[in-house]
């Protein structure tokens, strides 16, 4: 029983897999409404017919691996339908191997709507805040300073990593 006082004292969240509307309801009625407890769904394929719930209850969404799909004939971008109400969230590749194709799968989205600084939110600071870790995934005084300096604008294929810093040490400068 001690992973649930960890979740009852706040110090965890719970993530709940619920993909249908329905059990999204559910998982909200209990988790938040019922327990209060800090919550995030993962799979939630129907998460767009209840944005307005999920924005209302403070419900994080983990989207992935597919981010836009047609529905009922009309293109659902999940995290700009996301962005636009305010419901939080953040990305996941479904696998490891998936990993890879994340940022070109998150490239897509804001290729189809999604604001660049909402989808790098969604990468960083964001997931890091859901889970307890503020600070993370931020560039401010006195937090740690692992960065990525890229040659233009996230998620387009032509950019390219210049340089990157780790613990506050440049660990790679691209050559000029």
């Amino acid at each position: 029983m001690e992973p649930y006082r960890l979740l009852f004292a706040d110090k965890i969240p719970v993530l709940i897999e619920a993909k249908r509307e329905d059990a999204i309801r559910m998982a909200v009625a209990i988790c938040r409404d019922e327990f209060k407890v800090r919550t995030g769904l993962v799979g939630a394929d129907d998460t767009h017919r209840v944005i307005d719930l999920l924005a209302a209850k403070g419900v994080t969404v983990v989207v992935g691996p597919e981010l836009v799909r047609t529905v009922e004939h009309e293109e659902v971008n999940l995290p700009l339908a996301l962005s636009v109400r305010g419901v939080p969230f953040g990305f996941q590749s479904n696998a490891t191997s998936g990993a890879k194709n994340l940022p070109l799968a998150v490239g897509f989205s804001v290729r189809h709507g999604l604001g660049a600084d909402d989808a790098l939110r969604g990468l960083t600071a964001t997931p890091a805040k859901f889970l307890g870790l503020d600070g993370l995934g931020t560039i401010a005084a006195g937090h740690e300073a692992d960065l990525v300096v890229l040659s233009g604008m996230p998620f387009e294929p032509s950019t390219r990593v210049l340089a990157v810093m780790i613990d506050g040490r440049w660990v790679h400068r691209e050559s000029e």
